[in-house]
């Protein structure tokens, strides 16, 4: 083991000799070879050390040599920039295949050399012509090779994204060209494979599928983990990173000196950037604007999986919606997605009201479909608070017709007969607003029988829930009697919410529908666990006589002391039983009181009527 592990450090030593020796003299430039052989060993730490070093050598030579085959007066010059363009395009070939292949550490140190080259032809052509220059043709066989569906470049991709794609906006727009053509030649193959797989037999053979369910998954996952990175800005001043603006000037002051005067307008592009860069085409948001449309329509126009539709259609309207350069193409994809039902079919109904509510789209038979989406089975998915709030959302026009709002509150209280608790609150109010918005929709709540006096049953309701036409579901001739079966639920949240309904002309305002928690059972049993006992608790009292309450004053005071001042502490130990009967005894000595007083008062009253009539008969 200590043997092995020295004759691989002596190897490592060996290539930074060789590296050393090729940079300080041309006379030791032969041995480019000899790394390149490195670079296939079979140790992994081996090969990206020498794949490190041949980046940095052929960076150096070009730089001091001009390797590209420029033909020049000096003919061992011509020869030497010959061989060595050679070996570069041999050892981009080996990285680009490696790229393609593995999944290593050298695949991720491959791909840092690519870019390294891609990033020093941009710079150089575009210092050399003094306007924008980009090596689309490397960083296209880079991506190319970095999403070939043979392997799953997870981790690879993520290195791209993080350290080029997102910080450099020449890589990024450059990026969304590769990408478009790299998935419209493999959509080109998948056709001609379709065209080809329907004749079953092509000379006698049958056909091999070259894109089984591993490589179109690998495909897909490459592709769509690269682009859902992707983050394009609204503001333009804010594309302002060049790769090709990197400098490689020995001469470091020089660096230093040009940050230093970027540094008195951080962010502004005509500082930050050489005066020839300015007018790049990658610093232009309609420009990126195209390029992204393109790139993700060509991904989109492919046969995706429903767990990446799926991903895709969480974040559509905030990620690629405001981005696309016309919104309104995007029209037949949501429209798929729609109608395919399920969880894609609420996926899709954020981004197709962005679509009709900015930019007038009008989907046939739009509600219908979305009536047909309220099954049993929505009340369990993952999106059902988002579903809920855009339905809301869509049933708020008061231009809707009252049979269309009558059959949506219809069909809500039907299903809440097996919906769970928790949706059974959200079913209450997103009825209550509908009445509210529909007054006409009253009648369902207060049509008791039906015109023959029967009283609606599941058997004798006219409402119709297997019909997908709203008008003909008979939902304006029935009633929403399934709200007083809610109104014996077992969960007291669920009565509190079918009351509202009850409410006098509704008078309350509209309920909220997103403020409306749509837990599940384990977040109601959480709820439930947490409620904790008030410290103070109403009791009950005896109710004192109300001919007793007309009267204020000692009499009502004395008549809730129930011990008198005199009694002490004597009073603390007696029993309830015997203030009970001392609270009763005062109650009747009060009311007899009170009796004689009266009657003292009609004595008197006699009387002075008496005097009354003397004093007239004496006159």
């Amino acid at each position: 083991m200590a043997l092995r592990l020295q004759q691989h450090n002596s190897v490592l030593e060996e290539i930074e000799r060789l590296e050393f020796g090729i940079l300080t003299s041309v006379k030791n430039v032969n041995r480019i070879s000899d790394l390149i052989e490195f670079v296939s060993s079979e140790n992994v730490r081996v090969a990206a050390h020498a794949a490190r070093a041949l980046g940095r050598i052929f960076v150096g030579l070009d730089q001091r040599y001009k390797t590209k085959p420029v033909p020049t007066e000096d003919e061992n010059l011509n020869v030497l920039n010959n061989t060595v363009h050679g070996w570069y395009m041999g050892f981009i070939s080996k990285c680009l295949s490696t790229l393609a292949t593995t999944t290593t550490s050298l695949t991720t140190e491959c791909l840092h050399v690519l870019m390294q080259f891609v990033t020093y032809e941009s710079a150089i052509e575009s210092e050399e012509q003094k306007s924008f220059v980009f090596a689309n043709t490397l960083i296209e066989k880079v991506i190319h090779s970095m999403l070939d569906p043979s392997e799953d470049k997870e981790d690879v991709i993520n290195v791209f994204v993080r350290e080029y794609f997102l910080p450099f906006d020449d890589v990024k727009m450059f990026t969304y060209m590769s990408v478009s053509n790299f998935l419209q030649g493999h959509s080109v193959k998948m056709e001609e494979l379709s065209r080809k797989r329907a004749k079953k037999v092509i000379k006698g053979k049958r056909l091999q599928n070259a894109y089984d369910d591993e490589t179109y998954t690998n495909l897909i996952n490459n592709t769509y983990m690269l682009l859902h990175q992707a983050e394009l800005t609204e503001d333009e001043n804010e594309l302002n990173s060049l790769c090709a603006a990197k400098s490689f000037n020995d001469d470091e002051d020089a660096d230093e000196e040009a940050v230093g005067k970027g540094d008195d307008t951080a962010g502004s592009k005509q500082e930050s950037l050489p005066m020839y860069l300015h007018d790049a085409n990658a610093l232009n948001l309609n420009t990126q604007r195209k390029y992204f449309t393109r790139c993700w329509e060509s991904f989109l126009a492919l046969p995706l999986p429903p767990d990446v539709l799926e991903n895709i259609l969480e974040t559509f309207d905030e990620r690629i919606m405001p981005h696309h350069s016309n919104p309104k193409r995007l029209c037949d994809f949501l429209g798929d997605a729609f109608e395919s039902k399920g969880v894609l079919s609420i996926l899709a109904l954020s981004a197709l009201f962005s679509l009709m509510f900015h930019f007038s789209i009008e989907y046939p038979d739009f509600y219908s479909k979305l009536y047909m989406l309220l099954q049993p089975s929505v009340f369990f998915v993952k999106y059902r608070t988002r579903f809920f709030k855009l339905l809301d959302m869509f049933l708020m026009s008061r231009m809707l017709p009252s049979s269309y709002a009558g059959a949506f509150a219809k069909r809500l209280a039907r299903l809440s007969l097996s919906a769970p608790p928790y949706a059974c609150i959200v079913i209450c109010h997103m009825i209550y607003n509908i009445l509210k918005r529909h007054p006409t929709c009253k009648a369902l709540i207060h049509r008791d029988s039906q015109d023959d006096g029967s009283i609606p049953t599941v058997e004798g309701d006219p409402y119709d829930f297997e019909e997908t036409d709203l008008d003909k579901c008979n939902a304006m001739a029935s009633s929403l009697w399934e709200v007083d079966v809610l109104l014996h639920h077992f969960h007291p949240e669920v009565v509190k919410a079918a009351k509202l309904l009850k409410t006098p002309a509704l008078r309350k305002s509209e309920r909220i529908v997103a403020k409306t928690s749509i837990g599940s059972y384990r977040s109601m049993f959480e709820n439930n666990v947490k409620w904790e006992m008030p410290e103070e608790v109403a009791t009950t009292f005896v109710p004192p006589s109300m001919g007793l309450m007309q009267h204020s004053g000692s009499s009502f005071t004395n008549l809730w002391s129930l011990t008198g001042e005199e009694d002490g502490e004597e009073d603390d130990e007696e029993d309830d039983n015997t203030k009970l009967n001392k609270a009763k005894s005062k109650v009747k000595e009060l009311r007899e009181k009170e009796e004689a007083l009266l009657l003292e008062k009609e004595q008197r009253e006699n009387e002075d009527d008496e005097d009354e009539d003397d004093d007239d008969d004496d006159d």
